[in-house]
C-alpha cells in the first residue's frame, strides 16, 4: 500500500483543484477566465443576461449544441454570437433556405484580426467567415479611447420603436458591406491574412443591407439586412451584448430591437463556441474529469494485485449447521441443574410467563391457574389448559426440591413454548 500513496496524493490534489476551480467559477463569475461569449456564462464576457432578457420578455429560448443545418425547423430566431469556428457548407445552405422562407438570423461578430484568431498563425476566425458569407468585411479599430461611450444613430425601420442614442462599447469594429468576395478578401488581406485561408471564404449569400447603426465618426456598428422574406440583423461587436455591458447606456435597447422582433423560440448557438456535447472543444472540465477517471483506474490496477496476494487463495464456503432451540434449552437446564439452581431458574421463567399472560388475558398476576384457563377459554384461546397445567406444576415445586433432569427439561420447554406463543399473538 505504501507504493500507492503517491497515487493517492496526486489524485486527491487533482480532485481538490478541480472542485476549487468549479466552485470559484460558478460562485464567483469574475474568476471565470473563459472568454467564449456563451449564453450560459455568468462572467463579464458571457451572454447569459441576454438570454434571460428574452425569457423575461416571455420568449422561449433554447441552447443549441448541434449543427445549424436544421435549426430552423425548431426556432424562429437563431442567434450566433462571436463564432469561434466557421459555418459548414450544409449549415450555410440550411440557414439560407430558412431565412429566405421568413426566418430571423442574428449575428454578432468578435473584434479579432486574422492573426489573433489562431494563436499567432495567420488564419481566419469564425467571425470573418460568417461576415464574408453575409457580404460584409470587418474593419478592426486599433486606436481609440478604451471603454468609451459612443453616440449613435439608428436608421433601420425594424428598430424604429427603440430610442437608441448612446452605447457602451470598447473599440468596436466597423461593418463594411461589399456584397462580393473579391473586395472582402482584399480587406481581410490588408489586415495580414495569407492567400491560403482567403480561398476558404464563402461566396456572399446575397443579403441586401437596409438601415444602419452608425456612430459619430460614420462607422457602422449594426446593420439590418433582408434575405428573401427573412431578416438578418448584424452587430459588429458581441461585447455590446455581454453581461458586463448589457445594462449600460442603451445596450439593452439595442438587444431588444435586434432580438425581440423575431418569431418563435430563440436558439442560441453554442456549437460554434466548441461546446458541442462530446466534441473536440468540449469544456475544460471534461478534461479534468477524464484525468480523474484515468488516475482512478491506474490506482486500482496498481494496488489490486497486492490486495489479492494478501487475501490468499479463494476457498469455497462451507455452511455450519445451526443449533436448535431444544439444544439450547437442554444445555441451559444442564447448567442450572449442575449449579443446584433448577427450581430458582424455573420460577424466574415462570414468573415472566405468568406476568405476560396475565396482561394479555386481563387477570391478576397472582391469580390461580384455573382463572388463567377460564380467561383464555372466554377469549377463544386453546392455550388455556396447557397454561393452567404448567402454572400448577410450578406452584407445586418446593424451593429445596431436587427435580429430575427430564422434569426440568419438560417444564423449561413448556415455559419457552408459552412465551413464544404469547409473542406470536402480539
Amino acid at each position: 500500500m505504501r507504493k500507492a500513496r503517491w497515487w493517492l496524493g496526486l489524485l486527491a490534489m487533482i480532485v481538490v483543484l478541480a472542485l476549487a476551480k468549479s466552485f470559484a467559477t460558478q460562485n464567483h463569475p469574475a474568476l471565470d477566465p473563459t472568454r467564449d461569449h456563451s449564453c450560459e456564462r455568468t462572467n463579464k464576457w458571457g451572454t447569459k443576461a441576454l438570454r434571460e432578457l428574452c425569457e423575461w420578455r416571455g420568449m422561449q429560448t433554447e441552447v443549441w449544441r448541434g449543427s445549424l443545418a436544421n435549426v430552423g425547423e425548431r426556432a424562429g430566431t437563431v442567434c450566433i454570437l462571436a463564432p469561434e469556428q466557421p459555418l459548414a457548407k450544409d449549415e450555410r445552405a440550411g440557414l439560407e433556405r430558412w431565412v429566405r422562407a421568413g426566418g430571423h438570423l442574428v449575428v454578432a461578430a468578435q473584434a479579432e484580426t486574422p492573426t489573433d484568431a489562431s494563436g499567432g498563425q495567420v488564419e481566419l476566425g469564425g467571425s470573418h467567415q460568417v461576415m464574408a458569407w453575409l457580404g460584409i468585411a470587418l474593419k478592426i479599430r486599433k486606436y481609440g479611447a478604451a471603454g468609451e461611450e459612443l453616440d449613435v444613430a439608428a436608421t433601420p425601420k425594424e428598430w424604429a420603436g427603440y430610442d437608441i442614442a448612446r452605447l457602451s462599447a470598447d473599440l468596436p469594429p466597423s461593418l463594411v458591406w461589399h456584397g462580393a468576395r473579391a473586395p472582402i478578401s482584399a480587406a481581410i488581406k490588408d489586415m495580414g491574412a495569407d492567400d491560403k485561408p482567403l480561398k476558404a471564404l464563402p461566396e456572399p449569400v446575397g443579403a441586401e443591407p437596409g438601415g444602419r447603426l452608425q456612430d459619430g465618426d460614420g462607422d457602422v456598428l449594426g446593420m439590418a439586412m433582408k434575405l428573401g422574406r427573412g431578416r438578418v440583423d448584424v452587430l459588429s461587436d458581441v461585447e455590446i451584448l455581454s453581461n458586463e455591458r448589457l445594462g449600460k447606456q442603451d445596450n439593452a435597447l439595442l438587444a431588444a430591437a435586434v432580438l425581440l422582433g423575431g418569431k418563435g423560440p430563440v436558439a442560441f448557438d453554442e456549437y460554434h463556441h466548441g461546446l458541442a456535447p462530446g466534441g473536440e472543444g468540449s469544456r475544460s472540465g471534461d478534461v479534468v474529469n477524464a484525468a480523474i477517471w484515468i488516475l482512478l483506474l491506474a490506482l486500482v490496477c496498481a494496488i489490486a494485485p497486492g490486495w489479492f496476494s494478501r487475501m490468499g487463495k479463494a476457498r469455497s464456503y462451507s455452511s455450519r449447521p445451526r443449533r436448535t432451540i431444544g439444544e439450547y434449552v437442554r444445555a441451559t437446564a444442564w447448567l442450572y441443574q449442575g449449579a443446584g439452581m433448577s427450581v430458582a431458574a424455573l420460577e424466574m421463567l415462570g414468573h415472566d410467563v405468568r406476568r405476560r399472560w396475565a396482561a394479555k388475558l386481563g387477570v391478576r398476576t397472582d391469580a390461580p391457574p384455573e382463572e388463567f384457563a377460564l380467561a383464555a377459554q372466554q377469549r377463544g384461546l386453546k392455550v388455556g389448559p396447557r397454561l393452567s397445567r404448567v402454572l400448577a406444576e410450578l406452584a407445586a415445586l418446593q424451593p429445596d426440591e431436587k427435580i429430575t433432569r427430564v422434569h426440568l427439561l419438560w417444564l423449561g420447554a413448556e415455559l419457552t413454548s408459552l412465551k413464544r406463543e404469547w409473542a406470536n399473538r402480539g
